[in-house]
Formats: C-alpha cells, structure tokens, sequence
C-alpha cells in the first residue's frame, strides 16, 4: 500500500513540474507600439506615445501627462505622483487617484 501512495505521488510532482511551453513570468515584458490608441469603458479614449522609458498619454479633454517607467527595465508599467498605467498586451489599466480605473483595450 505504502509503495502504490508513494508512486502515486511520486507520478504527480513529475506532472506538475514538466513545462508545456514559454511561462508568463519568465517571458520579457512586450513593448507598445510608439503611438496608440484606446478605446476605455463609458465611451473615453486615450492615446498613449510610447518614448521607451516613458509614455505620453493624451485624454479626451486634452490633458497630456508624461509617465516615467516604474523602474528602467519596465516596458508595462508607468507611474508618476497620482496617474499610473499598466499594460497587458493589447489592454490597459489607466488610474488617477479619485477616479475611477479606466479599463481600455487598443
């Protein structure tokens, strides 16, 4: 009985460990194109000039704000004093303190 559990077992961790392919996290972040746009929730659009270490992003109203990236090897995440952008591919999460989060898709 004790052999069959541990085989069991045994058969299990093997399973779990192997890879099927590129992990999310060991993947380098995608970089944005240099100039897009997004279309966000309740009908607003941004655009967003991609510069490397940091974006521009330009709201409906006309407001421009220059982001700095989080850190120097970031190409996702962008932040300065209370305006922050996080992409994931295709989308993105802009959110400027007493607002609401806008989610957005390029």
């Amino acid at each position: 009985m004790k052999a069959h559990r541990f085989s069991f077992f045994a058969a299990f961790a093997l399973t779990a460990c192997q890879s099927t392919g590129p992990s999310a996290y060991n993947a380098p972040e995608a970089a944005q194109p240099p100039i897009s746009t997004f279309h966000c929730g309740g009908g607003q659009t941004l655009t967003v000039r991609n510069y490397g270490t940091s974006v521009n992003v330009t709201t409906d109203d006309g407001k421009s704000t220059e982001l700095p990236a989080v850190d120097n090897n970031s190409k996702s995440r962008f932040s300065l004093e209370q305006t922050a952008i996080v992409f994931d591919g295709p989308t993105a999460l802009y959110m400027v303190t007493g607002k609401p989060p806008l989610d957005c898709k390029r």
